[in-house]
């Protein structure tokens, strides 16, 4: 579980504080390519931000 934390942090640009506010609905499986969304209150620039995710951490992922 670590590990994947790593890599979408590595993936994302997102910071510890960011990925901890993530939750299941945060993430888009439909877009192409997947993505995560990010509210305003936790991003670092107090903008919602939608990133999109590389297929190979995606399948990971969504498991």
């Amino acid at each position: 579980m670590r590990a994947l934390c790593y890599r979408l942090a590595v993936a994302s640009g997102l910071r510890y504080s960011e990925i901890g506010s993530i939750k299941p609905e945060s993430f888009d499986w439909t877009a192409k390519p997947a993505a995560v969304t990010i509210r305003a209150a936790t991003a670092n620039n107090g903008q919602t931000a939608t990133l999109p995710l590389p297929d190979d951490l995606t399948a990971d992922l969504a498991r």
